[in-house]
């Protein structure tokens, strides 16, 4: 348990000097206009940053919030290893894991993927529960457990095939579960009805929109697939890999640990035929993961070696976030992002255009500047891709502007047909440039 205090007192006071990247940037505007439920995702981490808000003048520590969630997974799993790992094993989980990106360091930026995690590894213990009791209680439980995944992140639909098949793997059949089983289903839907209430009352757009985002492609690229294995390898790591293959051969692993661990993996294998797979999306697999590379494990050695792997990579990482040592090519590259918008913001905040309405290209960028400077920019609607900043009425001009975009950029066709002409240019760097915009 201690490993867990401490590495909550070093998360916290690491994440309170590191930047609030584009993304968490995102979920905090969020924060600022609550809604039952969102067009790219579902509410809860825009719940975590509207519960920092007292914090979010003090350096980056509106992320405390869902810091604090991040590391309850941690002690939720130290719950479920309990009973089935050495105390040496437990140890030596919480070790790896509060180094690793989606459990531990990475932890410290603040998206989707932090109450997912939290609530599908609680869904995880009461569902052990249900498999060693099943009572109405239990039932319950996981019921409203996997509610509140379903408000963190979609991929919580992915539990279900899985926990059915088990329980009625392991289980005979009775009647009297049907009421329990109708619990369940009553407090996921209790649980969860903000995200049904706003699909109704929105077409289902935010369904349309990820079922797209997953599977919408319509021709498949090598490369997505290709990504895809090399990028769980090395975020598996071939250490982790070689404790699971090196198991002690008497021992057997527990059929959940090993389902919740490979069906998302084979999942997303999959859907890797049909479109770009992101790295974190198979992040509720990695706990199950560390599990099975420890439980049976005759040499912890491998282990100590993906911890001293991920310590390096992290000392790294801090290094080129703090100081920029490395020149890295990308403006897309994740450590680039601290200072991709530094000469708009110097500008944006000269007496010259600091009074100006202004209006991003992107949402990421809106976001950003919208934290960075504390005054809300709004991405102009339609350009890009559709975001949430598309539903704003904010996000349409009704005087004169100044739009951030670059070279190739366009209007949006509602812009030129409501005669909004551009009237100079500014460059501002090798990205960026400033049209100023009067509308007709």
């Amino acid at each position: 348990m201690n490993i867990i205090i401490y590495s909550l007192i070093l998360k916290l006071l690491l994440s309170a000097f590191i930047p609030i990247n584009a993304d968490e940037a995102y979920y905090w505007v969020w924060s600022h206009h609550m809604q039952l439920s969102f067009f790219d995702h579902p509410p809860f981490v825009a719940w975590l940053f509207w519960l920092g808000h007292p914090l979010e003048d003090i350096g980056s520590t509106v992320r405390w919030p869902g810091i604090l969630l991040a590391h309850g997974t941690l002690f939720v799993w130290y719950k479920i290893l309990s009973p089935i790992l050495s105390q040496t094993q437990l140890k030596w989980w919480l070790i790896l894991s509060v180094v690793s990106p989606f459990l531990g360091m990475g932890a410290m930026f603040i998206t989707p993927d932090i109450p997912l995690l939290f609530f599908w590894s609680l869904s995880t213990y009461f569902f052990i529960k249900v498999l060693d009791s099943p009572n109405a209680l239990n039932f319950s439980l996981l019921g409203a457990g996997l509610g509140f995944s379903f408000l963190s992140k979609y991929h919580t639909v992915l539990f279900f095939p899985v926990g059915i098949g088990l329980f009625f793997y392991q289980q005979k059949i009775r009647l009297k579960w049907l009421k329990y089983i109708l619990a369940s289903i009553f407090t996921f839907f209790i649980c969860s009805s903000p995200v049904w209430i706003w699909n109704l009352q929105n077409d289902f757009i935010s369904f349309k929109f990820q079922l797209n985002h997953g599977l919408g492609a319509n021709h498949w690229d090598a490369y997505w697939t290709i990504e895809y294995i090399l990028g769980q390898f090395f975020i598996i790591t071939p250490f982790v890999m070689y404790s699971i293959y090196k198991k002690d051969p008497s021992k057997k692993w527990p059929l959940w640990m090993i389902s919740f661990a490979l069906f998302p993996l084979l999942f997303f294998l999959y859907t890797s035929l049909k479109n770009k797979v992101e790295a974190n999306w198979t992040s509720i697999a990695y706990p199950y993961i560390y599990a099975l590379a420890l439980y049976g494990s005759k040499n912890i050695k491998p282990i100590k070696w993906a911890v001293g792997f991920w310590i390096s990579f992290f000392f790294i990482l801090l290094i080129q976030l703090a100081f920029q040592p490395l020149k890295i090519p990308g403006e897309d590259f994740k450590t680039n992002e601290i200072t991709k918008y530094s000469e708009v913001e110097k500008l944006l905040q000269t007496d010259e255009l600091k009074r100006s309405l202004v209006f991003a290209r992107t949402y990421q960028m809106a976001s950003k500047l919208s934290f960075d400077l504390k005054k809300p920019i709004y991405k102009l609607k339609g350009l890009n891709r559709r975001d949430y900043f598309d539903e704003l009425t904010q996000s349409i001009p009704h005087s004169d502007y100044i739009l951030i975009a670059k070279k190739d950029d366009q209007l949006p066709d509602w812009a030129k047909v409501a005669g909004h002409t551009v009237e100079r240019i500014e460059s501002v760097d090798d990205l960026f440039e400033f049209r100023f915009i009067k509308i007709k």
